[in-house]
């Protein structure tokens, strides 16, 4: 919702924005820009402190897609190994109270991504996904392969088990309480 920001000593309307509630990051930009365009030009200086970070961290954002666009595939692959293992020096340093934590905080930024998605953009992600799934497995060995149907079994093998052990669970709690009834 907008909200006017007046600038303490001209007691002039400085910016039409709060853009900290906002959670779509292209809404507060868009708004942001148009604050920019539209405000007289000696108090475009003072737009909110919200406002100007949303405006520095778009351009940052920018100035990183335009490197990463000149980039080649060794220096992507390179700062990707960077930082790949600083963040396994990162998670090998945290404590179990931080991993579940940052575990939660990643579980929430993917349900909302999900909830805000279109049916559209849903079906785009599983088919990219489906797709990385495939030139995985196309380029993976017969060891790799035979490993990955290993686990698949496994894994079948202990859900069996888990139904198998909670109908057994069942029958003993059915058989107690009948004991139960019967006394």
């Amino acid at each position: 919702m907008p909200f006017i920001y007046v600038h303490r000593a001209s007691q002039k309307e400085v910016c039409k924005l709060n853009v900290v509630g906002m959670p779509n990051y292209d809404e507060r930009l868009l708004l942001v820009k148009s604050c920019r365009e539209t405000l007289p030009a000696p108090t475009r200086g003072r737009c909110s402190q919200a406002c100007l970070r949303v405006w520095d961290s778009h351009f940052r954002w920018e100035a990183t897609q335009e490197r990463r666009a000149e980039e080649t595939d060794e220096q992507r692959n390179s700062r990707l190994a960077v930082m790949a293992q600083r963040g396994q020096e990162r998670r090998a340093e945290e404590t179990e109270e931080q991993r579940n934590s940052r575990l939660a905080v990643m579980a929430q930024r993917g349900q909302r991504r999900r909830a805000e998605e279109t049916d559209e953009q849903r079906n785009s992600r599983l088919a990219v996904m489906g797709q990385r799934s495939q030139e995985r497995r196309a380029e993976g060995t017969d060891e790799q392969r035979n490993s990955r149907l290993s686990a698949m079994v496994q894994h079948a093998r202990e859900r069996r088990l888990n139904v198998i052990e909670g109908q057994n669970q069942h029958q003993i709690q059915t058989f107690y309480a009948a004991r139960t009834v019967l006394n």
